[in-house]
């Protein structure tokens, strides 16, 4: 759990580093320009820009479908494609963040198993020996202790990176 958990963890780092620059030029972009055109060319060249390009792809669809069939069907569908377009990318951002969510719930309680496990441990030890000894007791003890100590360093990365996860999702899901 905790490669897995650590692989998302850097993964979505990643992807996070590497999309801030493209933010930044995107909100510079949008501020300086007259046209979408403009602002999807100078995008272009863009590192990281690719959500906003995809905008931008889905967008043009849209309206040459629109300039081609006329504004008789319901609905609008340069809006509506917008909105697919931005489900179908806050789905990409959200890859990873169910396991994630999992590994941080399922954690401590494979930590409380180990726990669980060596204090029964300590109980059979405690029987044969026929005497509560210290020594004894104190190792098995102290496993348990070790076993629910790795489930929260498990757990607390995990909780941690989904909510800055989740919270960056929602953050960028606006911006787009």
């Amino acid at each position: 759990m905790s490669l897995l958990s650590w692989t998302l963890i850097l993964a979505k780092l990643a992807g996070r580093l590497a999309r801030m620059p493209a933010r930044r030029r995107a909100q510079r972009v949008w501020a300086e320009t007259e046209t979408v055109a403009e602002a999807e060319q100078r995008l272009q060249r863009t590192p990281g820009a690719e959500a906003w390009l995809e905008l931008f792809a889905d967008g043009r669809a849209a309206a040459d479908w629109l300039r081609r069939h006329g504004p008789g069907h319901a609905g609008d569908p340069i809006a509506a494609a917008l909105t697919q377009t931005l489900n179908r990318l806050g789905a990409r951002f959200e890859s990873g963040l169910t396991a994630l969510a999992s590994i941080g719930s399922t954690a401590p309680f494979v930590g409380l198993l180990g726990t669980v496990w060596g204090i029964q441990h300590a109980l059979v030890a405690i029987a044969a020996a026929g005497s509560a000894q210290i020594d004894k007791v104190a190792g098995p003890v102290g496993e348990a202790l070790i076993m629910t100590a790795f489930g929260l360093a498990v757990a607390l990365p995990a909780v941690l990176a989904y909510n800055a996860c989740t919270r960056g999702q929602r953050l960028l899901s606006a911006e787009l």
